[in-house]
């Protein structure tokens, strides 16, 4: 008789949000460290983060 384990896949989408954020943050802080650039960058490394979980990540079988 075989014993069937239930696997839960973690939701790491946090992961990819935070990644983002941080790359945003970094590129930004390299143009110019002020609190406009650094808040623009988040954001669009946040957008890019959704864009890329939704295009190339939830296309994916096993993700």
């Amino acid at each position: 008789m075989a014993h069937h384990h239930n696997e839960k896949k973690e939701n790491i989408n946090n992961l990819y949000y935070l990644v983002g954020v941080l790359g945003g943050l970094l590129t930004a802080s390299m143009i110019e460290i002020s609190p406009v650039y650094l808040i623009t960058g988040a954001i669009v490394g946040f957008l890019f983060a959704v864009l890329f979980l939704n295009t190339l990540v939830k296309g994916r079988v096993d993700a």
